[in-house]
C-alpha cells in the first residue's frame, strides 16, 4: 500500500529530504506547502516525488536509487496550473513558456496544491506577504487537539474518493475477460467452421 503525504512545514519531511530541499532554497526563499506525487507505476511511499511550493517557485524534487533530481518553475513563468480528475488519481497540469508537465496525486492534495499556488501567484502580483501555514490550514480545517493536521492519505483505502485498489482489480479482470473471452469466442467459431467443412 502506498501512502502519499502533504507537508505544511519543511520540518514535516524526513531529515534527508529536508536537508536536500533546504539546499535547493534561495537564502530569501520561504517554504509554503508540499505534496507527494506519483512518478512510477510501482513505487513505495518513501520514493514518491515531491512538489514543493515556495514564495518564488514550484520545485519538483525526486529522490532516485542513486541520486536526487530537481526541476523548478518560477511562479512568474507559470501561465497555467490546473487540477483534472482521472479514474483513480488526479492530475496537476503545470504549463508555461517551455514546459508542460503533468503530476499525478490524490484529489484533495491536488486541489489544495493548485489553489495554494494560484493564491501565492496572486499575492506576488499584488506585492503581499507570502502565504503562511495558518492561511493554508484555515482553508482545510481538520485540526486536531494538538494543533496538527493528519497529513497522509492512502491510495488504496477502499473508499473510492481517493482511489481504490478494488477499482484497479475490477478493471484488470474486465480487461482480461474481454481480451480472452473474445479470443475464445473467435477461436470457437473458427473451430466450428472447420468442423462443418
Amino acid at each position: 500500500m502506498v501512502t502519499l503525504n502533504e507537508y505544511h512545514s519543511i520540518d514535516d519531511f524526513d531529515s534527508k529530504r529536508r536537508e536536500a530541499i533546504e539546499s535547493l532554497l534561495y537564502s530569501d526563499e520561504q517554504f509554503i506547502y508540499g505534496i507527494d506525487v506519483y512518478d512510477a507505476i510501482l513505487l513505495t511511499g518513501k520514493r514518491a516525488s515531491k512538489l514543493v511550493l515556495t514564495d518564488q517557485r514550484v520545485i519538483e524534487f525526486k529522490r532516485g536509487f542513486i541520486k536526487e533530481n530537481s526541476k523548478d518553475y518560477s511562479l512568474d513563468e507559470i501561465a497555467s496550473i490546473e487540477h483534472k480528475k482521472g479514474y483513480v488519481m488526479r492530475k496537476i497540469t503545470l504549463q508555461g513558456h517551455g514546459f508542460d508537465e503533468d503530476y499525478q496525486t490524490l484529489e484533495d492534495f491536488g486541489r489544495q496544491f493548485v489553489t495554494t499556488v494560484r493564491e501565492q501567484m496572486h499575492r506576488n502580483e499584488e506585492g503581499l506577504d507570502p502565504l503562511t501555514t495558518a492561511d493554508i490550514r484555515g482553508e482545510e480545517g481538520d485540526v486536531d487537539g494538538s494543533g496538527s493536521i493528519e497529513s497522509s492519505q492512502s491510495v488504496s483505502d477502499g473508499s473510492g474518493k481517493f482511489g481504490s485498489l478494488k477499482l484497479h482489480v475490477v478493471i484488470a479482470l474486465l480487461t482480461i475477460w474481454w481480451t480472452f473471452g473474445l479470443g475464445n469466442l473467435a477461436y470457437g467459431g473458427y473451430k466450428y467452421y472447420k468442423f462443418k467443412r
